[in-house]
């Protein structure tokens, strides 16, 4: 998979047209395409509406004739005044989209019950630490979910079995924070003026370490990088390239090495 902090339809287009010229004939370039915010339901409901649904649905259209599906990222924690909010925005879209990402098990409790009631079959992602033996077998029995992704880079978190299909980020921009306050407008979102809509870039005194503000999370130019990992990683279904800033050429790279596995 690939995923994109943020909503740009010509850079995903880009990416895979680049990617089609060294995948295997008999399998699509990716999978899927992840967009959207993983801090702030504000930002997701902006980046959305810069496009429009007649530009989103035509990515979608695009990756679906090559095979691939486009998911909507939406926060990993939702605060109970942006739950509504997120609702609506869900039943807005959710035509423009194959499935979502998230991390709050509140959001993902209520869009399991809305496609599991005869709305359109959707593909889950669930963002979370999932180690312990008796919690994995209640989200088998409470939730349909395509994959179980890691929260953390941490071995315990991302190589032990768990029982589900996972979805690992294994390479790209890594996310040093993710809050649910945010420094541009307090804890309020109603005082929310959008004024992060695009990456802002700063450098951590004493580290000379570049870093972007996007939402209410901190995104690093640093590498994460767990290829030599692989094997170790158990339930291993899928992998993400996760992109703020990644060139063309290297994530092309970094996708031959792992199209090259067996």
């Amino acid at each position: 998979m690939y995923q994109q902090l943020g909503l740009d339809p010509d850079r995903v287009v880009a990416v895979v047209e680049r990617l089609e010229g060294t995948a295997a004939a008999d399998r699509p370039a990716l999978t899927a395409v992840v967009v959207g915010d993983f801090s702030c339901a504000q930002r997701v409901r902006w980046l959305l509406e810069q496009r429009g649904r007649r530009e989103v649905r035509g990515l979608r259209l695009f990756l679906v004739e090559r095979g691939g599906l486009l998911l909507l990222q939406l926060p990993l924690v939702i605060k109970q005044s942006e739950l509504a909010d997120i609702e609506k925005l869900v039943s807005y879209w959710e035509d423009c989209f194959d499935g979502f990402v998230t991390g709050d098990l509140g959001l993902l409790a209520w869009l399991n019950d809305r496609y599991d009631s005869g709305g359109a079959p959707m593909r889950l992602i669930y963002t979370s630490n999932v180690v312990n033996p008796e919690v994995s077998a209640w989200l088998h029995e409470r939730f349909d979910l395509w994959r179980i992704r890691p929260l953390m880079h941490k071995r315990t978190f991302i190589e032990e079995p768990v029982g589900h299909a996972k979805d690992v980020v294994v390479y790209g921009n890594m996310m040093l924070n993710c809050s649910t306050f945010c420094v541009q407008s307090g804890d309020l979102p109603t005082r929310c003026r959008l004024s992060c809509g695009e990456p802002r870039a700063l450098t951590m005194e004493g580290e000379g370490e570049r870093v972007y503000l996007l939402g209410r999370s901190l995104i690093t130019d640093r590498r994460l990088d767990l290829r030599p990992r692989l094997d170790h990683i158990a339930d291993l279904r899928s992998v993400t390239l996760q992109d703020l800033n990644l060139g063309l050429d290297e994530i092309a790279r970094v996708y031959q090495t792992l199209a090259a596995r067996p």
